[in-house]
């Protein structure tokens, strides 16, 4: 089947840009210049711990991981809302050397419409566009821990509008990830993200990006992705699903492949006792990096782990086992690696 791929990348934003105008006026956010409103308040900065131990079953014929503990995050970070429709986020990881993860301005000129400008997560994936301090497991969806979630750019969205039923996000990026201000040729990564809320147990929506990114000055790659996700929730049961599809190639080139994953993910949370907030977890997942090698670096992953909630998701203790089944091809035959890893993390927030 021919698919028109730039029909398809402005379909979203044609979605979203027809639901604008055929929602209904509501009252605007004002904008005031109260001067005691643009002072700091220590309330206004917050931050973020997690400390983590791991360990790994190294197989012979893999470089060997070297178990231990780390500090997954150190964040520090600062919000506040200025002249009562502009909200600023400014969060910096301290760990290792200090680096900017998010930095944007958040502008309300309407209840259904949102304009961001700066660095923050591109709109693409519940799980990836998700803070790793609410994820149910403590690693991502392997298909979106190998891309990079952030970029500078600037959005346009809404969250829950039209009486709760919809959420759209539309942005144009440089497409050459985090901290990097400057683009690397004159096309911008475009993403579109629509998501329906049909009843307050249910969450289903689409999205796709677009990105050229030049990799020599003879040579650059283009990808296009598209992806679908379902998320139900009754009760203290959760059951959450996500699948992308990308096709890959280099311009000038007849260089193509596609890439493809997907997970399915279950969890229940109850609280048996005053102290004894608990959620149990499981995951399974499959990702192809490059459908032109059969096996070699294809990924089939079973997650099982166990919360406990000492303060919701300000204090929480996580533990991860994942049951790595990953294929290496050599001259000799295809072998299977053992390298399941055991995950555990504390993560304290304030």
């Amino acid at each position: 089947m021919s698919i028109n791929f730039r029909t398809a990348r402005y379909c979203a934003a044609l979605v979203a840009v027809a639901t604008l105008v055929a929602h209904r006026p509501a009252a605007r956010a004002e904008c005031t210049a109260d001067a005691k409103k643009l002072r700091i308040d220590p309330a206004d900065f917050k931050g973020r711990l997690q400390f983590r131990y791991t360990r790994v079953q190294n197989d012979r014929r893999l470089n060997p991981t070297t178990d231990g503990f780390t500090l997954n995050r150190l964040r520090l970070g600062y919000e506040r809302t200025l002249f009562g429709c502009i909200d600023l986020e400014v969060d910096v990881e301290l760990k290792n050397d200090p680096s900017l993860k998010d930095g944007r301005l958040d502008f309300r000129p309407h209840p259904f419409a949102t304009v961001t400008i700066g660095q923050f997560k591109v709109p693409f994936g519940m799980e990836n566009f998700e803070s790793r301090t609410r994820l149910l497991t403590l690693t991502r969806a392997e298909l979106f821990e190998r891309i990079e979630n952030r970029d500078v750019g600037v959005m346009l969205s809404g969250e829950r509008v039209l009486s709760g039923y919809l959420s759209y996000y539309v942005g144009a990026f440089n497409g050459n990830g985090p901290n990097n201000l400057t683009n690397d040729n004159d096309k911008l990564l475009v993403a579109a993200w629509l998501r329906a809320h049909p009843a307050s147990w249910l969450d289903l929506g689409g999205y796709y990006s677009h990105n050229e990114t030049t990799t020599t000055k003879l040579q650059s790659t283009n990808t296009h992705s598209v992806g679908g996700e379902l998320r139900v929730t009754a009760g203290g049961f959760t059951l959450q699903a996500e699948a992308v599809y990308a096709f890959v190639q280099a311009v000038d080139d007849d260089n193509r492949f596609n890439r493809w994953g997907y997970y399915v993910l279950g969890a229940w949370r109850h609280k048996f006792a005053k102290w004894a907030d608990l959620e149990l977890v499981a995951k399974w997942e499959e990702f192809d990096p490059d459908d032109r090698e059969v096996n070699r670096f294809d990924l089939q992953w079973l997650t099982g782990g166990l919360t406990y909630y000492l303060e919701d998701y300000k204090a929480k203790l996580m533990l991860n086992v994942i049951h790595k089944n990953e294929v290496e091809r050599q001259s000799a035959g295809e072998f299977e690696l053992k390298n399941t890893t055991g995950l555990a993390q504390l993560q304290l927030m304030w």
